[in-house]
């Protein structure tokens, strides 16, 4: 299972059952994001303005000053929805399925607005679950990339001895770009069990200007000196061969 845009497998209640007797009105990312499981069940009334930063089969994912929140599509139509819209969304809270969400009765746009700045976030913030479908920027060499589509990728990227699933869509070809340092931005994803707990952090990065090249790949991986293997993993910073 696997949180977010155009990728969550199934549901919790609809969001048809309003929220009655809140008299608090949730306006903004980090207050749903807050939310306890069964706080957010309580369906909490919401409604928030931010930019939409993805979308999806399922629905958007909207960020405004304080974060980053899953709408959900539920019953409207938002396949108008583009990244940079300034959207106002006013529905209920919901546990989601790994972290809270809205579950939307009705979605405005407003007009157009810039899309936030990424947060910096190194592996072990991705791997602790805070960052579900945050707008964020991460470093690392690219390990091993596959052509899905003519504008998508799956890239395996190398970060902080980790290895971090990478969903790159773009004309830019990353077949080439094995072994390169890049800087990706993109929102945070995760797979999780049925029991609520992370597997693992995914990445999905919406297009090639979101992906920055640092440093090429070697023109050629052989051009390295020769090594006998029993040199391997010596700790010796030069080994005599």
């Amino acid at each position: 299972i696997i949180s977010g845009a155009g990728l969550m497998l199934f549901f919790l209640a609809p969001a048809s059952v309003r929220a009655e007797n809140h008299p608090e009105v949730l306006t903004n990312a980090s207050q749903v994001r807050a939310l306890s499981f069964d706080a957010a069940l309580a369906r909490k009334p919401v409604r928030l303005r931010g930019v939409v930063t993805g979308e999806g089969i399922t629905g958007l994912v909207v960020q405004d000053g304080t974060a980053g929140i899953f709408v959900y599509q539920h019953n409207l139509d938002v396949s108008w929805a583009r990244r940079g819209d300034l959207v106002e969304v006013e529905g209920v809270s919901d546990p989601g399925q790994f972290a809270p969400v809205v579950w939307p009765d009705k979605i405005t746009k407003l007009g157009t607005a810039p899309i936030p700045d990424p947060r910096p976030a190194t592996f072990d913030e991705l791997a602790s679950g805070a960052l579900d479908v945050q707008w964020v920027e991460v470093r690392g060499i690219v390990r091993a990339s596959q052509q899905v589509t003519n504008y998508q990728f799956k890239i395996v990227l190398a970060v902080g001895g980790m290895r971090l699933p990478v969903q790159y869509f773009g004309p830019t070809n990353a077949l080439g770009m094995v072994d390169a340092e890049v800087r990706l931005t993109g929102i945070c994803f995760y797979q999780f069990n049925r029991s609520r707990q992370i597997l693992n952090p995914l990445l999905m990065v919406p297009g090639e200007n979101y992906l920055v090249v640092e440093k090429p790949a070697p023109a050629s991986p052989f051009t390295t000196p020769l090594r006998q293997a029993q040199n391997v993993l010596r700790s010796e910073e030069h080994t005599s061969e």
